[in-house]
């Protein structure tokens, strides 16, 4: 690591980082956490941080992060239900917010765009960005999830021409936000040989993991995460069935997630009030400060909660959802196939009891980690690609 030098009389630096997925916590936490590492390494980096999700203001912005909060759209490009009706005339969601991408990056004037998973993001709304880079001297970078969110052998649009440019010669590097020996994109799907090659693994990206308190004499205590809680309540009813039809003998913390329907919310809340030993959060926005406080966790296998889980070290059942793709289940597999995890993908009642009884009986895991040293590995990918005449100054000198 080099020394932190003074920012005096160092060239501006600009980033636009974009989110075009705007279901879930888990995009939302990785570009905040992307948008904190590069604010951290580059003493004069102003991030502009753009994306519509619904929970894109429930967490402060880091340090020298500037967030845009754009019309939101589905996967398909389309406004959610609730706000589709607009006055006759007027643009559509999705053509407002290409709009508002596009004026909002000009001003900016970055040196370097990274895109996170989407490579045109929604309804194409990145062409016009990208077709302009090379005449405004913009870097581009695609960051990639290790398991994709689609059940064919490729992402749909990827099959797509417009698409496919984008990503052999229009982005400057693809980055992989995972390892390659826990899962290989390129051996997963069929993707196209041109594409393949250029993917660059970095690690997961993921943030300081907090210390464990002393257990001080108490019972064990399990935690019990859907993560976003977008895609209903199976996993958590399931719990409960387990719950109540054995009393068990350790703590149970349980978070539903922001995004779970509110009628299933409140009832899952009641049935959680009438156990003992069981506490219900509607939401935490704390995850690894809980995680750190339990001896064992239950939870679905995102990217973002699966790394939370790979970091505690503790011992963890991942009931990955298989609905509508499969990118959890394939996620959840691997990991139990390393070792780093048990996994049950649609359990009874009784096999899931009998999981965390079973979890419970180890300690703290000494398996060595893949790679969590992604945030790292994005920093120095953008160093290099503004290595020049007007090269940024960094805190980080390892090349990638």
């Amino acid at each position: 690591m080099l020394p932190i030098r003074s920012s005096r009389n160092l060239h501006p630096f600009r980033v636009h980082l974009h989110s075009p997925v705007d279901s879930g916590l888990g995009p939302l936490r990785r570009v905040m956490t992307l948008a904190e590492a590069l604010s951290v390494a580059f003493p004069t980096c102003q991030v502009l941080l753009t994306t519509g999700s619904p929970c894109a203001t429930w967490f402060p912005a880091p340090e020298g992060v500037t967030l845009v909060k754009l019309p939101e759209l589905d996967a398909g490009g389309r406004a959610p239900a609730s706000s589709r009706s607009h006055a006759a005339g007027a643009p559509s969601a999705a053509d407002l917010r290409k709009q508002l991408v596009l004026q909002v990056h000009r001003a900016w004037a970055p040196q370097i765009l990274i895109v996170d998973q989407e490579p045109l993001g929604l309804a194409d709304e990145l062409d016009p960005i990208l077709r302009e880079a090379p005449a405004r001297g913009l870097k581009t970078i695609l960051g990639l999830r290790d398991a994709f969110a689609c059940n064919e052998a490729m992402p749909t649009q990827w099959r797509e021409p417009r698409t496919r440019k984008a990503l052999v010669e229009e982005y400057d590097r693809i980055l992989v936000f995972g390892s390659p020996e826990i899962f290989d994109p390129r051996l997963s799907y069929m993707l196209p040989e041109e594409v393949a090659r250029r993917l660059e693994f970095t690690g997961y990206i993921a943030r300081n993991v907090p210390s464990r308190p002393p257990r001080a004499g108490r019972a064990p205590r399990v935690l019990f995460t859907s993560g976003s809680g977008e895609c209903g309540s199976a996993c958590v009813e399931t719990l409960f069935d387990a719950l109540e039809q054995q009393q068990p003998d350790f703590e149970c913390e349980i978070v539903l997630g922001p995004f779970l329907p509110a009628p299933q919310s409140e009832a899952l809340l009641r049935r959680g009030a009438g156990l003992d030993r069981v506490r219900v959060h509607s939401n935490c926005s704390d995850v690894p400060e809980l995680l750190a406080s339990c001896d064992a966790v239950v939870s679905t296998a995102g990217y973002h909660t699966a790394v939370e889980v790979l970091q505690s070290r503790i011992p963890a059942l991942f009931c990955p959802r298989s609905f509508p793709h499969r990118e959890q289940l394939l996620r959840a597999e691997r990991l139990a196939a390393h070792g780093f995890a048990s996994c049950q993908a649609g359990a009874a009642p009784e096999e899931m009891l009998s999981g965390v009884e079973e979890l419970l009986t180890r300690g703290l895991s000494t398996r060595p980690l893949p790679s969590m040293d992604g945030c790292s590995r994005v920093v120095q990918a953008v160093q290099q690609l503004c290595a020049g005449p007007q090269r940024v100054e960094s805190r980080v000198s390892q090349s990638l």
